[in-house]
């Protein structure tokens, strides 16, 4: 059972329909069935869009995430007694997107990095000035709460540190948005719930900003492109761990690392083996690599095989008195991991002339993801 989806899979689970404001007499000439390119000119409100077709620019309520500026293929489904469009779905255009997603990872991948790194400047009060009122205080800071929760620790480094990681930057967000709209009840309470994320909370600062960039006000346009920037990184991100765990039975997460001097980044890679068909369809066993660049000690290899709560680890480093390094620490890391409910099976450090082999093969199963097709498959 896929534990992602890409996030355009969720808008198949959307009324795909444009409802537009205007009456049939202020249109152009429409016919049932004709299809139609609009382009996203403005959002006037939460959920209202001006759209532009036929060289006519119309108002429209779309239950639809829409960006400013992007061009939808829209058929005419119904002219009365309210003026339908419907959303086209295009496989061709999808599976482009999803290449452009794998190669920008390739060609970025320090981008989620950056993401916290400049994400916690940006949105500091002192940094937002007067934005910070316009956007609302509680939503900046809440920003600013989970950037620092989500940056791994000595301090943070809990049983649940991963799960809370990947629900706070928003890679579940489709996912839970596509179960809240199939409940009866308590809908906008869970959709709500849903996008309280990283990558919500950003969504949701994106459209007050297009409100202020209407006004032109000072900073606003700037604050954009990060925004939008950031979306994307996170939007690949999510993209490249559905067409592994489809490809690959595999995830990969970038997780900002606080070291003495500056933030770093782990590259964590998990791979489940074959499904257990005695436990009820659980995972038999998961291997996670950890890939670390450290700036004194070079390239650093984890590789920890896990069974239910058994555990068995090796560090790899290239150099022996990196090795001699890292030797006490283990000791300290075995008493964590058994404090955590693990037993363990082995832990030792190892060096060995190949990390860098190592590090490179894991990252080109993302790059290869588009050479191997995996950008055809529409989820």
């Amino acid at each position: 059972m896929s534990l992602l989806i890409t996030p355009s899979a969720v808008s198949r689970n959307i009324n795909h329909f444009l409802h537009l404001q205007n009456k049939i007499g202020s249109l152009p000439p429409l016919v049932v069935g004709e299809i139609v390119e609009a382009e996203i000119v403005e959002r006037q409100g939460e959920r209202t869009f001006l759209i532009s077709f036929k060289n006519r620019n119309v108002s429209a309520d779309s239950e639809i995430p829409l960006r400013v500026g992007e061009k939808r293929s829209v058929r005419v489904e119904q002219l009365s007694p309210r003026i339908l469009l419907r959303v086209l779905q295009n496989e061709k255009s999808e599976s482009l997107k999803f290449a452009d997603f794998v190669k920008y990872i390739g060609t970025n991948p320090k981008a989620l990095l950056d993401l916290f790194v400049e994400g916690n400047v940006r949105f500091s009060p002192e940094n937002l000035g007067e934005l910070a009122t316009l956007l609302g205080k509680e939503d900046v800071e809440i920003f600013q709460k989970l950037i620092q929760s989500m940056t791994l620790s000595k301090g943070n480094l809990t049983d649940g540190f991963f799960k809370d990681y990947i629900y706070n930057l928003g890679y579940l967000m489709e996912k839970e948005l596509s179960e809240a709209l199939e409940k009866k009840f308590g809908r906008a309470k869970n959709m709500a719930r849903a996008s309280d994320n990283i990558k919500g909370l950003l969504s949701k600062i994106a459209y007050k900003l297009d409100m202020l960039m209407n006004a032109r006000h000072p900073g606003a346009e700037r604050l954009s492109q990060f925004i939008n920037s950031s979306l994307k990184t996170i939007e690949a991100h999510q993209v490249v761990n559905v067409l592994l765990q489809e490809n690959e039975n595999e995830y990969m997460f970038q997780i900002p690392v606080l070291l003495p001097e500056q933030l770093g980044l782990a590259e964590i890679y998990v791979k489940f083996d074959d499904m257990d068909s005695n436990s009820g369809g659980r995972k038999k066993q998961q291997r996670v690599l950890f890939l670390l660049d450290m700036d004194a000690l070079g390239d650093i290899v984890v590789e920890a095989t896990i069974h239910t709560k058994r555990m068995g680890c090796i560090v790899r480093c290239s150099r022996e008195e990196v090795r001699a390094f890292i030797i006490p620490f283990l000791r300290e890391l075995e008493e964590k991991l058994v404090a955590l409910g693990y037993d363990i099976d082995h832990l030792k450090c190892v060096t060995e002339t190949d990390v860098s082999i190592i590090k490179t093969a894991a990252r080109e199963r993302v790059d290869n993801l588009y050479d191997q097709g995996g950008v055809d498959v529409v989820v």
